[in-house]
């Protein structure tokens, strides 16, 4: 994957492109924003998330859902979790942002775990539904 981003970010300079699309994910990135996230990549080690891993919000009813779509692709499975009460949008993202992370440098979450969060108190518990991709991640606090 890593000659395919240095091709993609020489092929952007090339084209003058503005934007890219990440097919597995059907996501557009800006162009320019997608080639330092890869140049990043390259330095670091750490692939460049929030471009190569859609997170579109559904509305279920009384919750609202935040759902991965690219993940499967370098991670093996999709997650999915309910925005807890008092979240912005931003909040959830960035947590399952880091968990794409983990996900895809360690592989698909293969049985039920509950973890510590990011803020003092914080939750975080996952399970895999069954024989799908999709992995259920919920997120609380401590009394």
């Amino acid at each position: 994957m890593r000659d395919f981003f240095m091709m993609a970010s020489l092929l952007i300079d090339l084209f003058g492109a503005s934007h890219f699309f990440w097919g597995p994910a059907r996501l557009w990135s800006d162009a320019k924003q997608f080639r330092a996230s890869t140049a990043e990549m390259l330095a670091s080690g750490m692939p460049p998330v929030l471009h190569l891993i859609a997170f579109r919000q559904h509305d279920a009813g009384d919750a609202e859902i935040i759902r991965t779509r690219g993940l499967a692709h370098f991670g093996g499975q999709e997650m999915e979790a309910a925005r807890p009460i008092g979240w912005t949008v931003a909040d959830l993202v960035r947590r399952l942002a880091r968990l794409s992370l983990d996900i895809i440098i360690n592989g698909p979450v293969r049985g039920a775990r509950r973890l510590p969060g990011l803020d003092p108190g914080e939750w975080i518990s996952m399970a895999p539904r069954g024989s799908s991709e999709a992995l259920l991640v919920e997120f609380g606090r401590n009394p």
